[in-house]
């Protein structure tokens, strides 16, 4: 039987983490746990320097109560749980909404959440919960707006307006003050395309670190089985303005057959000198075979990754740009099936950094971050979501940082901690721990649903070290 370890919480009087350094109360015998970075070198068929730490039963904490790992040597803290709400605004969950771009604001003082609810209730909105980095205390309930996933919602990243947001709303993006609650329009894009149904970058997808370039899928209205594709479009909101457009005529002009296909998603790079349309794999070796990244024209395309799998942004060693993807077969020359790579979506060079073999095939599934300083280089970060049951991976459920380099010069793996998730549950989709990184690279927030507790998916959240892709060179590493 698997040994069982216990850890104990620590409540602190402000709930917000702060795990960079210093004591940490909380080992398994109470004792304080000094921080220190739990990273190891990888090498490809050899893994046994990473330990399979013993599942933890520390009882599910409240709502501002922590949680020192003596293990990975990090505190998570619950952020946000879902007893604040009456049961009229929510059912079983709140969390971040995805891991590819930040739920945390341009200054770092503010972060959103949703809940599978409406405020008020049965109003259509209120899904969407702003909170307060400092304490994780309430800031706003989005109830001025239809709030899911669905919306889009994403911070202003310029600098100019950190309480800023921008969503969309059926062929329109909107603006949406979070001081004051009021909504404004930026543009609608049925003016450029007459019967629009409605612009998405579906969920996944998000605008350039300083929100100026933004890109959109435009579909026409839903059909009684679908929303036809119209055009992909990237758009300058600063000249507010269209800058590529890549409709039906253009598709075909580029060499493509048919009719213009669905992407997964489309995203900005974080420089905003790429679009990324992460088409599915079609083994034509075409601009649409599989995710391309082209210039904001749609000229130059260069092939990413291999089919419309999870993926991410990195900064590589020199400050280029990197789309980070789980490869899913050998139908890419670049990397080989069963990879975790990283290619510069200029010169579409491919960094093979990490072998699921050796992860092990049980830790499930991967979702990547988004870095938007560039000054961040080097690693990219990822979380894991495992069959909390059985999984015997030593990254089952867990938030890591993972060094940019090729395979065979062993590229470090930092081990954050624990997510406490209890994957699948009732419902696999809110419990894939989605968990966005800050803009400063420092506040990581997933949704989980603690193994033993009270079936929820709540938001926990750990703060990593200032500037800790530096401080990591010099420590200290744990034993």
């Amino acid at each position: 039987m698997e040994k069982i370890l216990w850890l104990v919480f620590t409540t602190m009087l402000a709930p917000a983490c702060k795990s960079g350094g210093g004591n940490l109360d909380g080992g398994p015998d109470g004792g304080p746990v000094e921080f220190c970075y739990n990273v190891r070198p990888y090498t490809r068929g050899e893994v046994s320097n990473f330990p399979l730490y013993p599942k933890s039963a520390a009882q599910e904490p409240a709502a501002g109560q922590c949680l020192s790992d003596p293990h990975y040597h990090t505190t998570l803290c619950k952020a946000v749980d879902k007893k604040e709400f009456s049961s009229a605004e929510i059912e079983r969950v709140i969390r971040p909404v995805y891991s590819r771009w930040s739920a945390v604001n341009s200054d770092g003082t503010l972060y959103f959440l949703v809940k599978d609810g409406e405020t008020p209730a049965s109003s259509g909105r209120g899904q969407m919960v702003i909170r307060k980095t400092a304490d994780d205390s309430l800031y706003r309930i989005v109830s001025e707006a239809s709030s899911d996933e669905s919306a889009e919602f994403r911070w202003d990243m310029s600098g100019q307006r950190p309480t800023l947001l921008y969503y969309r709303e059926e062929c329109a993006l909107r603006s949406y003050d979070a001081s004051t609650g009021q909504t404004a329009l930026v543009h609608d894009f049925a003016v450029d395309f007459p019967n629009c149904g409605r612009i998405l970058n579906d969920v996944e997808g998000d605008a350039d670190a300083t929100s100026r370039y933004f890109a959109f899928m435009v579909q026409d209205p839903y059909d009684g089985e679908n929303f036809p594709m119209r055009a992909i479009v990237t758009y300058d909101r600063a000249q507010d303005r269209l800058l590529g457009t890549l409709d039906l005529a253009r598709y075909r002009a580029l060499g493509g057959t048919g009719e213009l296909p669905r992407p997964n998603m489309v995203d900005m790079s974080p420089l905003g000198t790429k679009v990324v349309a992460l088409f599915g794999r079609t083994d034509r070796n075409d601009a649409f075979d599989g995710p391309h990244a082209f210039d904001l024209d749609f000229s130059n395309p260069v092939k990413v990754c291999n089919d419309e799998s999870h993926s991410g942004w990195a900064f590589g060693a020199g400050g280029e740009e990197l789309f980070v993807c789980q490869v899913t077969n050998n139908n890419w020359p670049n990397a080989p099936a069963d990879t975790l790579a990283a290619t510069d979506i200029r010169s579409g060079q491919t960094t093979v950094v990490l072998f699921h073999e050796d992860l092990g095939w049980d830790v499930g599934g991967f979702h990547f971050g988004r870095f938007y300083d560039p000054s961040i280089r080097g690693w990219f970060f990822l979380s894991t979501y495992s069959e909390y049951k059985t999984s015997q991976s030593f990254l089952r459920n867990q938030l890591v940082m993972v060094e940019v380099k090729p395979f065979e010069q062993h590229p470090r793996i930092w081990r954050i901690g624990d997510t406490h998730n209890n994957y699948p549950g009732p419902d696999g989709y809110p419990r894939e721990a989605y968990s966005p990184i800050s803009p400063d690279g420092r506040i990581v927030l997933w949704g989980a649903d603690w193994p033993g507790g009270d079936g929820t998916v709540d938001t926990y959240r750990v703060d990593l070290p200032a500037r800790w892709w530096e401080a990591i060179e010099t420590g200290p590493i744990c034993p």
